[in-house]
């Protein structure tokens, strides 16, 4: 009898399902074996618990800002999530808006620009890995159009850019990641020389001109907030 018990726990062990990689939940089957008095049938129930993997991450989205451009006087926003259920490929989205004019118009500082990176960062997360940690590489695509003044002398024109990222990013307080990154790629930017009159209210047509550019793009020191995932419940479900 004894013999036969151990050996039925054996195999009920064996035929567990392990966890899958990268779930946010393991299934473990327990086994109850149930002997009658007079030790002729044996008959083995299971059931199925769902735990909460120790390793889940509560946090999957972030809100970035670059502090680069902060210095700059530019403000800028960064949103960043997963696009894969192991969470190694996000999905990043910036926009930047500096839009100033000063010294009675003839000087402008006026940036929009839409951007867009698809990201692999290098480390699936998991216990020894936190979500968005550790370094990545990326692809990116921008667009942005300026006016850029000085004394009544300026540029407006758009950019057309794509290029390649990498970087390296680490937490450094209980919501608070710091990202450092850089890109490499090129852009395109037809753009239309003036000259503003009467306070800058008629701006007169000068030249068109181009400009092709390959070598760094961006650089970032990004300050990111990291937050909850909606509707994230503690413990699993029976």
């Amino acid at each position: 009898m004894k013999m036969v018990s151990i050996f039925t726990m054996f195999m009920a062990a064996a035929i567990c399902p392990a966890a899958h990689a990268g779930n946010t939940t393991t299934r473990d089957t327990i086994i109850t074996m149930r002997v009658n008095t007079d030790d002729s049938l044996y008959n083995i129930s299971s059931d199925t618990l769902a735990l909460t993997d120790t390793t889940d991450n509560k946090e999957c989205r972030a809100v970035k800002t670059n502090l680069l451009w902060d210095a700059m006087l530019a403000p800028n926003v960064e949103v960043e999530f997963p696009i894969d259920y192991k969470r190694r490929w996000t999905l990043m989205a910036e926009w930047w808006n500096p839009w100033y004019t000063w010294h009675h118009n003839s000087r402008a500082y006026q940036i929009q620009l839409f951007g867009a990176e698809l990201r692999r960062w290098n480390h699936i997360p998991d216990r020894h890995h936190e979500i968005m940690t550790g370094s990545f590489w990326g692809v990116y695509a921008a667009w942005a159009k300026y006016d850029l003044e000085w004394n009544s002398h300026g540029n407006q024109g758009e950019v057309y850019s794509l290029g390649v990222s990498a970087g390296w990013a680490r937490r450094i307080g209980k919501h608070l990641h710091l990202e450092l990154s850089a890109s490499i790629g090129g852009f395109y930017s037809p753009l239309r020389h003036y000259h503003g009159m009467f306070d800058d209210t008629h701006l007169i047509w000068q030249r068109n001109d181009r400009v092709f550019y390959v070598g760094p793009t961006k650089l970032k020191v990004a300050l990111v907030w990291m937050l909850p995932r909606p509707g994230k419940k503690k413990g699993g479900e029976r």
